[in-house]
């Protein structure tokens, strides 16, 4: 048997979701089911618990100022909310006015073969010279 085991997990909850009962759920279990299974196999047997990191969500508002100029400068009318990890939640969190968008589908990234098409980083390019046009215009 090993002398130590290792066991990351994480939650990816929106920004009007709190993580706090998850974790309290998850610590219930373990008090409760898996430590006296492990205390029966060893005595010694303990969990020890780390939290590596924490984002909290990013819930920029439809009317947002920065929400309005990136639908101007994509040429979008929608916004969406996805269960991944940005370091968004922080800057907005510290005042930072803060939208996620890029070229690309979360389909395909994060994974071995991750691709984005042609025309999407042209789409791309495109944002950001409109982009670089308008914090020129504004000096």
């Amino acid at each position: 048997m090993p002398r130590d085991c290792r066991f990351d997990f994480e939650f990816r909850p929106l920004p009007s979701e709190d993580p706090a009962p998850l974790f309290e759920e998850v610590g219930a279990f373990v008090e409760r089911e898996l430590l006296p299974e492990m205390k029966a196999v060893s005595a010694q047997a303990g969990i020890e618990w780390q939290k590596l990191s924490e984002f909290p969500g990013l819930n920029t508002d439809e009317d947002a100022e920065v929400t309005r100029l990136v639908k101007q400068l994509t040429g979008g009318n929608t916004t969406s909310m996805v269960a991944f990890g940005t370091e968004g939640g922080l800057f907005s969190r510290a005042g930072i006015p803060t939208i996620i968008c890029g070229p690309g589908s979360i389909e395909q990234a994060h994974k071995p073969d991750e691709w984005i098409t042609l025309d999407q980083i042209a789409r791309c390019e495109t944002f950001v010279a409109r982009l670089a046009d308008r914090v020129s215009a504004n000096r």
